[in-house]
């Protein structure tokens, strides 16, 4: 299996090797708020899960399915909002397809002001309570720099995850719309 994203080799004859970030996190101002961008130097679902430990819940879960290898792109909004043990059950079914492959973002809403993106860059986008969020990230040992996407890159869409995407796009679990592209997260 191919990672999920990696960075472009200039040698043709090289494997790519998955992009490997460092525990950076950036505070960015806009028009739409502030908010927090993070790498994900390891497990995205871990980070989620860590970063919404002391978030009320419900939680919301709105699949963004970009590049789809057998189905429509779009968002896939699940109908039910999740307790926490179906809220963790959720994204350990999903684990290995949301960690694994790049045809995706992740949004989870979480029964507050709090809004995470885990997007196919393997970066967060935090919104909500950034001082909660930054104080989580601190004492995982992150600190405070630039995360840029401005190198050449490659997203995976392997076919070991096509069933992953199909449990999610053809159940009644969720509710359809049509993709939306934004350039601001």
């Amino acid at each position: 299996m191919r990672p999920k994203f990696t960075d472009r080799q200039n040698d043709a004859n090289a494997r790519p090797g998955p992009h490997l970030w460092g525990p950076v996190y950036e505070r960015v101002q806009s028009e739409s708020g502030d908010r927090i961008v993070a790498t994900v130097p390891g497990s995205g679902i871990d980070l989620i899960l860590k970063l919404t430990e002391d978030t009320p819940g419900p939680y919301g879960i709105l699949y963004v399915l970009v590049v789809p290898r057998k189905t429509t792109p779009g968002r896939y909004q699940l109908k039910e909002w999740l307790d926490r043990s179906s809220f963790v059950t959720y994204l350990e079914r999903y684990r290995a397809y949301f960690e694994g492959d790049g045809r995706h973002h992740i949004w989870v809403n979480c029964g507050d002001e709090s809004l995470v993106v885990y997007d196919r860059h393997e970066t967060l986008f935090l919104y909500g309570d950034l001082e909660e969020f930054s104080g989580v990230l601190d004492d995982l040992g992150y600190s405070a720099g630039e995360v840029r996407i401005d190198f050449a890159h490659v997203h995976s869409y392997n076919e070991e995850f096509d069933d992953d995407e199909l449990s999610i796009v053809n159940s009644d679990d969720y509710i359809y719309f049509d993709l939306v592209r934004s350039r601001d997260l």
